[in-house]
């Protein structure tokens, strides 16, 4: 999967993705968001106290 071009809003993302046709949509989106979460808490320690407990 490849990230081909990108604009981020306050509120939200819109991306561009080239990849395989094998995984749905949903599953390239719940992996993303996933990745995305992972890499917030371990930077902003603050938000996985609030969220996650």
């Amino acid at each position: 999967m490849d990230i081909v071009s990108g604009n981020i809003s306050p509120d939200h993302v819109h991306m561009l993705v080239s990849a395989f046709p094998n995984p749905s949509l949903s599953k390239i989106v719940q992996y993303m968001e996933g990745e995305s979460s992972q890499k917030l808490q371990q930077e902003f320690e603050i938000l996985k106290k609030k969220y996650w407990g």
